[in-house]
């Protein structure tokens, strides 16, 4: 199945199997309206009307192009690509590219997803079982003290204390659920997604995590550009369409006009910070031995690794922070039960 829907837009992975499906009907020789019309056999639903559709109309136009365009289904920059691999007479190559590209995409944010789904089922653990304390357990524990007479009744503040921790704990909770579901639905949105990325990006734990998404696709993408016979110039006016973090975008665009100018890339980026003195160094290889795609696809490679790698380190903390916040609330409230309740042991023994 190549693709689950027929409105919005697929996901990365199934616009990279399509991808990988289109380019191996193209080195195999098999015309794109057949060869995709021979795919819709094996989809279901609305996918395969999509393929159907797919199919008919570059059948009709003879133009991959043409027919991911009317889908409307495909990324814009997959879009434009192929126009672009069909106009150069290189669109085995861009579906390639586009394919490693998008596979990148899909894993990337699946471990976005994940890093941001843990968090949330341990936030639900915890108002779960604080609200199992403070409506089931505690006011068992209130009557028992009560029914023990004025001795115990002495103690019953320190319940209470209890009782309140349990009750702002919730609140505190709520606010965090209440956040959690407030910013997945901005993320529903393209202006929702980059006010998102807006606030986020200036918190110090995540402000680095998305410079090297950022600069992660940056390199993905020059590469493509590059191996697609693209000039430096060029390369970098689309690559500056397809990077969703402004301040970045902003740095593309600054680093086009030196490039423009006569001065160096490699150059360029070490001076406007968009890939540290190391990666600099490496493109500056890559320029003197006409290897820059190369070693842009290393680089992008590389920014995956490292990007898996603060995620897990985001998780990493939070995980503890979490834990140990819901152990400190969980035991404070059963402090404000046992204690009481060991001091009237006490006087009885």
């Amino acid at each position: 199945k190549t693709a689950a829907r027929t409105s919005g837009r697929i996901p990365a992975k199934e616009t990279a199997l399509f991808c990988t499906q289109a380019g191996l009907l193209l080195k195999a020789g098999i015309p794109l309206g057949d060869g995709l019309a021979s795919l819709t056999e094996e989809g279901t639903g609305a996918g395969r009307e999509l393929l159907r559709r797919i199919a008919d109309t570059a059948r009709e136009t003879g133009s991959l192009y043409e027919a991911v365009r009317q889908a409307g289904v495909f990324p814009s920059y997959m879009v434009h690509m192929i126009r672009i691999g069909e106009t150069a007479g290189k669109l085995e190559e861009v579906l390639d590219s586009l394919s490693l590209y998008y596979e990148r995409e899909a894993r990337l944010r699946g471990a976005v997803r994940s890093a941001v789904l843990y968090p949330l089922i341990l936030i639900l653990l915890m108002a779960a079982v604080i609200a199992v304390l403070v409506v089931a357990v505690m006011p068992i524990f209130s009557s028992v003290l009560a029914d023990l007479g004025a001795e115990a009744s002495a103690n019953t503040g320190m319940v209470s204390t209890g009782v309140v921790i349990g009750r702002c704990a919730l609140v505190v909770v709520a606010v965090l659920l209440a956040l959690l579901v407030a910013m997945l639905l901005l993320s529903l949105s393209a202006k929702g997604r980059q006010a998102l990325m807006s606030l986020s990006s200036r918190l110090p734990v995540l402000r680095r995590l998305y410079r090297q998404i950022a600069s992660s696709r940056f390199a993905s993408v020059m590469s493509m550009l590059l191996s697609s016979g693209y000039d430096l110039g060029e390369a970098l006016e689309l690559a500056e369409e397809v990077v969703a973090d402004p301040t970045v975008r902003n740095k593309i665009r600054l680093c086009r006009d030196k490039v423009s100018r006569g001065k160096a890339f490699s150059a360029a980026l070490l001076e406007l910070g968009l890939f540290s003195g190391l990666y600099a160094r490496l493109i500056q290889t890559g320029e003197k031995t006409g290897r820059l795609d190369d070693v842009m696809k290393n680089m992008a490679a590389q920014y995956e690794t490292d990007v898996e790698e603060s995620l897990s380190g985001v998780v990493a903390l939070i995980e503890p922070t979490l834990v140990i916040l819901l152990s400190v609330i969980i035991g404070s409230i059963l402090l404000s039960v046992m204690l009481p309740l060991i001091g009237i042991l006490s006087a009885i023994g």
